[in-house]
C-alpha cells in the first residue's frame, strides 16, 4: 500500500494539459517519469506491458487513481500495437489490442501510453464525448486520429465542436527518420513541406509527427484554432518524460488521459 505522503508526491507528477480554451468539466493530463535512478522505468510508470515489474506498475497505478480520486474501473487503457483500431471504453481493457479509446461516460478517464509517439486527446464538451489516441508513425500514416473522430461522431460528437490537445511527444527536430519513411508519407498524400525537414548538418531527413496529425485533424473538419500543441518534446527532456530514443524500447511510458467529470 502506498502511503499518503508518497501518493501526494506522485500526484505532483501529473501535468495538466491545456486546450485552446478552458473547457468546463474537462480534465486532461500527462504523467512524468519521476525519479530516474538507475532504472529505465523510473519511479512512476503505469504501463503494464513494457517489461517493468508488475508490482511496481500496480503501485504506480494505485497512486495515480488515488490522486485522481477514482477507482480502477474509471481509468481505461489498452495494449497498444501501432494499429488504427479504435474501441469504446466498454470494450477497453489492458489486454485489448487497440490504439484509441472513446468514452461517453462522465467521470471515466481514457488514456494512452507513449514514449516519443504522439498522444492525442479529443473532446466534444457539448456531447460529452472524449477520446485518447496513440499515433506513432504507423498509426499516423494509417490515420488513427481520423478513425477516432469517426468513432466519436458515430456516438454523437460534432467535428465543429471537437477540441484537441496533444501530449508530450518527440519533436520534428529530434525525430530523424530514413528516406523510405519520408517517401511513404509523401505517397500517402501528406504535405511534406509542412511535416518534414532536412537537418542542415547531418543532411538526414526529419519528420514532425505532431504536425502530420494536425493535418489529418484539419482534413476531417476540426478547426485549426481548436487544436492545441503541448510543445513538450520527450526526446529533449528525457529526465522528465520517457523517451524510447533516449532510454530504449524497454522503458516506462508517459500516460496521457482525459475525462469529462461533469
Amino acid at each position: 500500500m502506498i502511503s499518503k505522503k508518497n501518493n501526494a508526491e506522485l500526484a505532483a507528477l501529473i501535468v495538466p494539459l491545456q486546450f485552446d480554451q478552458p473547457l468546463s468539466g474537462v480534465v486532461a493530463f500527462a504523467t512524468r517519469r519521476g525519479e530516474a535512478g538507475n532504472s529505465a522505468y523510473s519511479s512512476f510508470n503505469c504501463c503494464p506491458y513494457v517489461g517493468d515489474n508488475p508490482a511496481h506498475v500496480s503501485r504506480c497505478r494505485e497512486a495515480l487513481l488515488q490522486a485522481l480520486g477514482v477507482d480502477d474501473s474509471q481509468l481505461q487503457t489498452l495494449r497498444q500495437v501501432h494499429s488504427v483500431r479504435v474501441v469504446t471504453a466498454d470494450e477497453a481493457s489492458p489486454a485489448v489490442e487497440a490504439d484509441a479509446v472513446v468514452t461517453n461516460r462522465l467521470g471515466e478517464y481514457v488514456g494512452v501510453f507513449t514514449a516519443d509517439c504522439v498522444p492525442v486527446l479529443l473532446v466534444d464538451p457539448v456531447a460529452k464525448i472524449a477520446a485518447a489516441a496513440h499515433a506513432g508513425w504507423k498509426g499516423t500514416l494509417g490515420g488513427i486520429v481520423t478513425h477516432t473522430v469517426e468513432k466519436m461522431t458515430s456516438l454523437g460528437a460534432d467535428v465543429r465542436r471537437i477540441h484537441v490537445a496533444f501530449g508530450p511527444a518527440i519533436c520534428g527536430g529530434c525525430y530523424e527518420v530514413g528516406q523510405e519513411l519520408i517517401d511513404r508519407f509523401a505517397n500517402g498524400g501528406f504535405p511534406m513541406e509542412r511535416i518534414s525537414t532536412v537537418n542542415p548538418t547531418t543532411r538526414k531527413p526529419h519528420l514532425d509527427l505532431v504536425e502530420a496529425n494536425v493535418v489529418l485533424l484539419e482534413r476531417v473538419g476540426i478547426a485549426t484554432e481548436r487544436i492545441c500543441r503541448s510543445n513538450i518534446c520527450t526526446r529533449c527532456a528525457p529526465d522528465r518524460y520517457f523517451s524510447a530514443r533516449a532510454l530504449g524500447v524497454e522503458s516506462g511510458r508517459v500516460l496521457t488521459a482525459i475525462a469529462i467529470v461533469r
